[in-house]
């Protein structure tokens, strides 16, 4: 028997039966519905996903699907002025076979969506006891306290609720919830249920995985500056500067020399006081700096670049032109060409 129900067009979800969702009523069109429900004291109302993110202007019956969900309106807020503040709970799937306009709100005539249960007993189980065990270590990977959702999935004996609660918790496209709710079979309907639970388990490990590598070398990091902060403060205790002492003149970077060895060749190299002096500062800095941090490397080839220029002017040797044209005609006969480009060289 078909039954005629006012319409809430939602955006960017869909509900599945069992679920709970609150949400805003704003448009005209929702606004109108729910002024309608209010008025003929009905708690239960028709969500319909629409097939397009409309932000603004005018919603039409084409752009709703044609199967929907009962929901009971478990509370409302609010008025028709700024809207209503409304939690929703899933009831049963709905097909719509038409949908008209009155005083601005939408009409639905239809009846539940018929469902096939081809599941035996046997397999009914063996899939209930999988989609458990599955949602179980899902929630086991999720970064939060989960104890009460294993709690709730655990107690939960019927196969259509268990999987309709975890498609409503699984993140697809609106596309493809909407495909979902569509299914009237059962077993279909569970199994890419957990076919999706799969999928979602995996990224799920490598997002933990990801997290727990991340966090292994943040605290290694975060020790070693803890641990060169505590050396810096005795070192300042004995009145010792960083740049003495074994611990505080390893190379962190890991290259040939100690640091206290750079530091003197910075200061036999030969640069001006102002170079000197930028150097020297950029060798405190390198001291302070965890073993692991990029910079490390950076700064180190910088200062090993700075002590190995030529800083130092070395006078030009003075060259004797009569000398050497005397040693090449003295040891070479001939070759006048030869020894004049020789010469012309030098």
């Amino acid at each position: 028997m078909e039954h005629s129900l006012p319409v809430l067009p939602i955006r960017n979800t869909v509900l599945f039966p069992g679920s709970i969702l609150p949400f805003r009523a704003g448009r005209p069109v929702s606004v109108a519905a729910v002024e309608y429900a209010r008025s003929h004291q009905l708690d239960q109302i028709l969500l319909v996903a629409q097939k397009t993110d409309r932000e603004s202007g005018e919603v039409t019956p084409d752009d709703l699907y044609r199967v929907g969900t009962l929901v009971k309106l478990e509370q409302i807020k609010g008025g028709a002025k700024n809207g209503y503040q409304l939690v929703s709970r899933g009831l049963s799937r709905f097909l719509i076979t038409e949908i008209t306009i009155v005083d601005g709100a939408f009409f639905a005539k239809g009846e539940p969506l018929s469902e096939t249960n081809d599941l035996d007993a046997e397999t009914n189980q063996v899939l209930l006891k999988g989609l458990k065990q599955l949602s179980g270590e899902i929630l086991d990977l999720i970064p939060a306290d989960t104890r009460e959702l294993k709690k709730l999935v655990a107690g939960i004996d019927d196969i259509r609720l268990l999987a309709d609660m975890a498609a409503q918790n699984i993140e697809m496209p609106i596309p493809d919830r909407q495909e979902l709710l569509e299914i009237q079979s059962i077993r279909t309907r569970v199994l890419k249920v957990f076919d999706l639970l799969q999928k979602r388990r995996e990224i799920l490990r490598v997002e933990s995985d990801v997290r727990t590598r991340l966090s292994d070398r943040m605290g290694k990091l975060q020790r070693e500056a803890l641990l060169r902060e505590q050396m810096k403060s005795i070192q300042d205790e004995l009145g010792e500067s960083m740049g003495e002492g074994d611990a505080s003149t390893e190379n962190p970077s890991g290259s040939g020399g100690t640091l206290k060895d750079l530091e003197r060749k910075l200061k036999d190299a030969g640069m001006s006081a102002e170079t000197q002096k930028l150097a020297l500062d950029e060798l405190s800095r390198l001291r302070s700096l965890p073993a692991q941090s990029p910079e490390t490397h950076v700064i180190r080839n910088y200062l090993d670049l700075l002590a190995g220029l030529p800083w130092k002017k070395v006078p030009a040797p003075e060259i004797d032109i009569d000398g050497a044209r005397t040693i090449l005609d003295a040891d070479h006969y001939g070759l006048e060409k030869v020894k004049k480009r020789v010469i012309e060289h030098l």
